[in-house]
């Protein structure tokens, strides 16, 4: 499919329109609505598919009040240029306007926008690694307007779109599958854990009341007991500037470190935990890490590892949990 006829063009000068959008004040709500007004595009609506709808709309007014909020042409490819979402794709079927995290590709006589989509989403690995930033890296829009792009003819491109189209199609309803799947096995998986540590593995067994409206009835020789009655339970210490630096730096565990069964244990920040402090918060074999917090609240990991922090039922603890 290639040939003498396919060119390299930078994107600024193939496009004729190459923007941006802003947010209008969050604490004015004249700005936004639901239901009414101009559909508004974050990064979060950024799924590397069709943009059918948005969570939030802008009103006239706002348009009004912030002349960066443009309105862009259905069809337009929309990409994030920095935060979690970076280089994160979408294609509108609906005019819309943006946020500022947002770079907008509208119209071009060199590319279908389809064709770009993809082409985009081959070089996102690249273009994130050409990003500036120290612990957010950002994308510019300059950076996007300075991407050189492969320009096959137009019918080319159209051949290739729906090439891609169908076959990632395809393989995105194979990932749904497989979704589903996983999510049914997550469900089997959290009941039979929770039939065994509240009923226990004897279907005979005699039963009696816990007590407990959520629980129900257990095991008749079982009994119910405040955690704190068998534990000792530890809090985590967290990080100042003062702790960050110091002549006992030792490991410690954030939230994100400790997941389901696993634990992080490579790269992990450095606290100052003076003598006395290590005694009480390092983490000793066959001890229970709990999250209190956090999109990962409430991950669980029995630690085998002597390292400074995290949440746990004896004398341990870490930074974050």
């Amino acid at each position: 499919m290639s040939g003498k006829d396919w060119e390299t063009w930078k994107l600024a000068h193939a496009y004729r329109r190459i923007g941006s959008g802003t947010t209008p004040t969050t604490g004015d709500t004249s700005y936004y609505d639901e239901n009414e007004g101009t559909p508004w595009i974050t990064t979060s609506e950024l799924r590397e598919t069709y943009i059918k709808g948005t969570s939030t709309r802008v009103t006239d007014r706002a348009l009004s009040d912030f002349s960066s909020l443009r309105i862009y042409a259905p069809n337009s490819v929309f990409i994030a240029m920095y935060g979690a979402t970076i280089g994160r794709l979408g294609m509108s079927n609906i005019e819309a306007t943006c946020n500022q995290a947002c770079c907008v590709f509208e119209t071009s006589d060199q590319f279908d926008n389809r064709f770009l989509f993809y082409w985009l989403s081959h070089r996102r690995y690249q273009l994130i690694a050409q990003s500036v930033g120290g612990g957010q890296p950002n994308l510019s829009q300059q950076d996007l307007k300075s991407e050189k792009a492969i320009r096959p003819p137009l019918e080319t491109q159209r051949r290739i779109a729906d090439f891609l189209d169908e076959k990632t199609a395809r393989i995105d309803a194979l990932i749904a599958k497989k979704r589903a799947l996983l999510e049914r096995l997550a469900e089997k998986r959290q009941a039979l854990i929770t039939r065994a540590v509240t009923k226990g593995l004897n279907p005979s067994a005699p039963m009696k009341p816990s007590g407990i409206d959520w629980l129900g009835d257990i095991p008749a020789h079982w009994d119910v007991v405040a955690t704190g009655y068998r534990y000792e339970v530890q809090l985590g210490r967290m990080l100042n500037g003062e702790r960050a630096s110091g002549d006992n730096l030792k490991p410690y565990l954030r939230v994100y470190d400790v997941q389901w069964q696993n634990i992080n244990t490579y790269d992990l920040p450095t606290m100052d935990f003076p003598l006395d402090a290590q005694r009480r918060y390092r983490l000793q074999v066959g001890d229970l890490i709990v999250n209190e917090g956090g999109v990962t609240w409430g991950d669980l990991l029995f630690g085998e590892v002597s390292l400074m922090s995290a949440t746990t039922k004896r004398p341990c603890t870490a930074s974050g949990l």
